[in-house]
């Protein structure tokens, strides 16, 4: 988390969509709709299918061209408030390798309180009893 501000990020999808149905046909509503489906990658699983019905039936935005640029996760929006349950399903559907998968997981575990600590034979793992489901 970069700023308190990161964790009251909400975006109403609704009205964006509907200002970007009134601009005019060309270049601008094109790079309208593209960093409207850019900022949709901090949504919920369930927010993130609304927005893409919406899309499609308002917008006229393809599947395909939505999942083209949503399913590119921002890693850096990730916040330590998500449940790691909705973070790796956002990591399984995107672009994003194994390794940088793992080292996301494995910052937002540190952040909520686990303790990663090495003996000789073992590598135990610590964690609170902070819910992380």
């Amino acid at each position: 988390m970069k700023s308190p501000l990161s964790l009251v990020y909400k975006i109403d999808v609704s009205g964006e969509i509907q200002r970007i149905k009134a601009l005019p046909e060309g270049h601008e509503k094109i790079s309208e709709k593209e960093k409207f489906l850019k900022s949709l990658s901090r949504l919920s699983v369930m927010e993130l299918d609304n927005a893409r019905n919406l899309a499609k039936t308002e917008l006229r935005i393809s599947n395909q061209a939505f999942d083209n640029v949503t399913k590119k996760i921002d890693i850096a929006a990730i916040t330590n408030n998500e449940s790691l349950a909705d973070i790796v399903a956002r990591l399984k559907s995107s672009r994003v390798g194994a390794e940088k998968s793992a080292e996301v997981i494995y910052r937002w575990m540190e952040n909520n309180g686990f303790d990663f600590s090495k003996t000789l034979n073992t590598i135990p793992m610590r964690y609170s009893k902070r819910d992380w489901s």
